[in-house]
């Protein structure tokens, strides 16, 4: 975000409230609220290297399935964070797992294939 707020920390959002807030809250009332399954995905942070990873809720089997078949190296059984994307489907007791790729932009290069 242009502020460098946090959009994954923002969840579900405010009407009145920062950029990343009002993004938030637009996503949460005309996306989020009418999925049946959440995958969010995520790119290291700058300067930074991630061993691509899975971080799911596997308490529920739905959910520990999903994240298996991404073939990530590792699947973390994690609990949701407050404001995460992740933590609105969990709370709505729908599947949802979070991806962690490697370093920014990496995956939109892979997938785009810019070189």
């Amino acid at each position: 975000m242009p502020d460098r707020r946090d959009l994954n920390r923002s969840f579900p959002g405010d009407k009145k409230g920062s950029l990343a807030a009002r993004i938030a809250n637009i996503l949460s009332e005309n996306i989020i609220d009418k999925c049946d399954l959440g995958i969010d995905l995520h790119t290291g942070s700058n300067h930074r290297t991630n061993l691509p990873h899975i971080r799911a809720c596997c308490d529920n089997p739905e959910t520990k399935e999903i994240a298996k078949s991404f073939g990530a190296p590792i699947v973390v059984n994690t609990d949701t964070r407050d404001g995460s994307l992740r933590r609105m489907p969990h709370r709505m007791r729908l599947p949802c797992c979070y991806m962690r790729q490697e370093k920014p932009l990496d995956l939109m290069k892979r997938l785009y294939s810019w070189e």
